[in-house]
């Protein structure tokens, strides 16, 4: 009676609780085994005439499957995944008539792009499969031994070589090995080790091809003695299915498959699967099949290193000898011969199991996007999208392994969020087109790759020559005021003569006949950091010639932002042009961030996937020039509606605007920038106050940083709350935080700094630069009691910037919104570079257009005898009047009225 209460509650149990929930089901993959484990291992599609071939007998397989593990013609998860690696493969190699079975692949699988970025500007295939291993980035190693090492050293590519037997450690179980699999070790591996040290990315080599937990391995592995009890002839039972183990077929795969010691648990020369004579008979293929489908599938998780599609002896240091172009008919062969090798692999791997054929390096410099394949139960007809990229078709070597083990329900040792998911949506279209699609993204990938650089220079020379012609004209100015009379003689002239007289001799600019059109071409310059992101509306990577395509869709992009100044009732003033494309620029950001970055992808200024930084949200230069172009719009426009009598409609606009750019670009799904997010909270904060008439010093600066990093940092550890593979930069740098690598993360943001610095010098040099522009125009000389005196001769060329409150808030908010950019984000040099390119044209021509009005009043109140006045648009404030000069009473009288006074910025409304 006890024993049938016990057993009516061990079944009761065993309705209500779930399967993980019992100590033999504690895991809801397969209970790993260690590398090294040399128990006989029995495929999972295998049956016993294959087994007897082979000479390896079937296993009691003893750990239980997946709680959701159904028959695979029922959508189950695939048995176990074959990984084929091939430094070089891209896109757009795949044809039907030269590579049929990689084609077969995309028409019934996945595909997708694979950046293959490393801790080197090109991958080599060593760092590729060690990268591949670990799930993180890593830098190759030479593993020559050291009598050899001398002869090996100046190699940019390290030379791979095969592990060996000797330096393997003895196994710890006894029993037949699968065939054609044994351990193996290197001898230098340490090399790797002191290689990546400094990398900054904690990669342990091997992480995910090794088992989660060893020690539960271990007990749960079948013991080598014991008699299996699968029927004689029948295939083994599914529900007994062993502890997974890794794999390595070829010399790239052991460099996979090694842990940090430089052991390789079962490993096999690629020649190994490959071998079969040519005069053999029917039957001695058929033996040779049963061995292939046995090698391939003895382990749950198989690395298969097929070769390289191109020189394995490039080097990245001679681009000019080794390119894709220059290879020509030897990378063709390789190409086909790879594809001979896939699909020798696809006929005989067992049915029920994942393929996945990746590009995992470069064959030439620079490097490029690589093609990702993949069929199987696993993956249905469609395009690879990886989470940590969230764009369509594009997807990381890193998030290789972690991916397709989480979809066989595998557990490694390595932790790592990465999934893939398959759009469907494209199932319907010719494989042709999908890889079309693809393949224009790659070409798109590779010109601004190339080319990003140059166009910087462009800007950078552009730039200084605005520079220089912003120093003469300021320079001007001060060498007429010298040469025409000393300043006590002014001062002596100006106590003598009336004030109408003084503000009717105010300096001319001889500069009227060519003034509007270098207005109208710095107008046009700083319409070019936008116009890079609007090209993006344009296929400019279908066409033969993508650099030509990418040029003329910019030149468009500009030209369409030129209209949009002269197509409303904006377009009567500068400050009007200006706001339009500021807020038009804005707000064509913010949608693109909010539909999925495609605008930011690829673009010159944005983010390139061969870089391999970012891949979705905001980047450091377009959130530089979203800054820059919301704060100085919103200025502008709040002018507007406080001279119209509208201050709460500014102020309320300028909030709402406020608060949906900070939920954009803070919304972990969306902008997912912390140092814009926080940039952004002290500009609009800024701008803000100044429009409620708030004065701002250090401490409520301070006060401001503060808040807007408790803010973003709360945002962070919500989005840390979230599961691994749905947290964005956010949770990803809080979880940083909290496991330690924090100073890891800080290391590697001032190494892109100081790299920015080296590669691009002309852009470190546009910061201090646009600085001193900025400080220079904003005349922060005329506000002080003790400098204003040296301001005077610029009276009439300064933008209204100065003299508007509302107008000078938007450029004060918008400086400091670009130094928080350039302390607290990483790149950070790159922000106030960026912000300066669309900042510091426009204010130029603010100050030419505020001359050549000054000009033409001058004109006309002399050929009328009346006093000049101040500007329509923003009354001129007498900075003079704070001075106590003797000059004072006139600058005051040349302003002609008494509103100049009433809406000049007052000390509670500046900064």
């Amino acid at each position: 009676m006890f024993v049938r209460l016990l057993t009516a509650l061990a079944c009761t149990l065993g309705l209500v609780l779930p399967a993980h929930a019992w100590p033999g089901t504690a895991h809801a993959a397969p209970v790993p085994a260690p590398a090294e484990q040399t128990a006989p291992l029995a495929a999972p599609a295998q049956d016993a005439t294959s087994a007897q071939v082979t000479g390896a007998a079937p296993v009691s397989l003893t750990a239980q499957p997946p709680p959701e593990a159904v028959p695979a013609d029922a959508d189950a998860p695939a048995s176990g995944t074959v990984v084929i690696g091939s430094s070089g493969l891209s896109l757009e190699d795949l044809s039907p008539e030269t590579t049929p079975h990689l084609w077969r692949m995309a028409e019934e699988g996945a595909a997708g792009n694979l950046a293959v970025r490393t801790l080197t500007p090109a991958t080599c295939a060593a760092s590729g499969w060690l990268s591949l291993g670990a799930g993180a980035r890593m830098r190759g190693a030479d593993l020559t031994p050291a009598w050899q090492h001398p002869l090996f050293l100046d190699r940019a590519c390290p030379r791979m070589l095969e592990p060996t037997s000797e330096a393997a450690d003895a196994p710890e179980s006894t029993g037949p090995q699968p065939t054609g699999l044994a351990p193996a070790a290197f001898s230098e591996f340490h090399r790797v080790d002191d290689l990546n040290a400094t990398g900054g990315y904690g990669a342990l080599p091997g992480a995910f091809t090794h088992a989660a937990d060893s020690a539960l391995a271990r007990e749960g592995a079948p013991d080598a003695d014991a008699t299996p009890p699968a029927a004689e002839g029948a295939q083994a039972d599914r529900s007994a299915e062993p502890s997974w183990c890794t794999a390595a077929v070829g010399t790239g795969a052991s460099y996979a498959a090694a842990d940090p010691e430089g052991q390789v648990g079962l490993w096999s020369p690629l020649s190994t699967l490959l071998d079969e004579p040519e005069d053999a008979d029917e039957r001695t293929r058929e033996k040779r099949a049963a061995e292939r489908t046995a090698l391939l599938s003895a382990c749950s998780l198989t690395l298969v290193d097929a070769g390289t599609a191109a020189d394995p002896l490039w080097d990245p240091a001679a681009s000019a000898l080794w390119s894709e172009a220059t290879l020509g008919t030897l990378r063709s062969a390789q190409i086909q011969e790879l594809d001979d090798r896939v699909g020798l692999i696809l006929e005989s791997v067992p049915d029920d199991y994942d393929v996945v054929v990746a590009g995992l390096g470069d064959s030439a410099y620079p490097s490029r996007l690589r093609a990702l394949l993949a069929t199987g139960p696993s993956y249905p007809e469609g395009t690879l999208t990886a989470s940590s990229t969230r764009q369509a078709g594009l997807t990381q070597l890193t998030d290789v392994l972690p991916a397709v083990l989480r979809n066989t329900g595998m557990e490694a040792a390595g932790s790592s969020p990465a999934a893939f998911t398959v759009d469907t949506g494209t199932a319907g279209k010719p494989a042709q087109e999908r890889l079309d699609s693809l393949t224009a993204d790659a070409r798109k990938a590779a010109t601004v790759h190339t080319h990003a650089q140059t166009f910087g220079i462009v800007l950078d020379v552009l730039f200084y020559a605005l520079f220089l012609f912003t120093m003469i004209g300021f320079t001007v100015p001060v060498v007429r005021f010298m040469r025409r009379r000393s300043l006590a003689a002014r001062r002596r002239a100006d106590s003598l003569r009336p004030a109408a007289a003084v503000a009717a001799d105010a300096p001319a600019v001889p500069l009227s006949g060519w003034r509007t059109g270098v207005s109208w071409a710095c107008f046009a310059l700083g319409l070019l950091p936008a116009a890079s992101f609007f090209a993006g509306f344009l296929p400019w990577g279908r066409a033969p010639d993508p650099a030509l395509a990418l040029a003329l869709s910019i030149a468009a992009a500009v030209l369409v932002l030129l209209l949009a100044a002269v197509a409303g009732p904006w377009r009567r003033t500068w400050a009007g042009r200006i706001a339009a494309v500021s807020l038009l620029s804005a707000l064509v950001l913010l949608a693109d961030v909010a539909l999925g970055s495609r605008l930011q992808f690829n673009s010159l200024m944005g983010y390139n996937p061969i870089v391999a930084g970012r891949f979705y949200g905001l980047g450091n230069q377009g959130a530089a020039l979203f800054l820059v172009a919301s704060l100085l719009g919103l200025g502008i426009v709040a002018a507007r509606l406080g001279a119209h009598g509208r201050a709460g409609w500014a102020r309320a606009l300028t909030a709402v605007y406020a608060l949906v750019s900070v939920c954009v670009l803070g919304n972990p799904a969306w902008g997912a920038k912390f140092g814009g997010t926080v940039a952004a909270l002290v500009g609009f904060t800024v701008l803000l106050l100044a429009l409620f008439r708030i004065r701002v010093n250090l401490l409520k600066l301070a006060g401001i940083g503060a808040g807007a990093l408790v803010v973003i940092m709360g945002v962070a550890w919500l989005d840390y709350l979230r599961p691994p593979a749905e947290r964005s930069h956010f949770g990803s740098f809080f979880a940083q935080a909290l496991d330690g690598e924090l100073l890891d993360v800080i290391g590697r943001k001032l190494g892109a700094n100081l790299r920015i610095a080296v590669i691009n010098p002309g852009l470190a040099i546009v910061v201090p630069l646009a600085v001193l522009i900025v400080l220079f125009a904003l005349a922060y000389l005329r506000r002080s009691r003790r400098t204003a005196v040296l301001a005077r001769p610029w009276d009439g060329y300064l933008p209204e910037a100065l003299t508007d409150p509302h107008v000078h808030a938007g450029f004060l908010s918008a400086v400091l919104a670009l130094a928080v950019g350039l302390v607290i984000t990483d790149s950070g040099i790159a922000v106030p570079a960026t912000g300066a390119m669309m900042f510091v044209p426009f204010l130029v021509v603010l100050s030419l257009d505020a001359a050549q009005r000054a000009e033409g009043e001058d004109a006309s109140s002399t050929a009328d005898g009346t006093v000049r006045s101040a500007p329509a648009y923003a009354p001129v404030t007498p900075a003079a009047a704070e001075t106590g000069e003797a000059g004072a009473t006139s600058a005051a009288s040349a302003s002609g009225s008494t509103e100049t006074d009433r809406n000049a910025p007052g000390p509670e409304a500046t900064a």
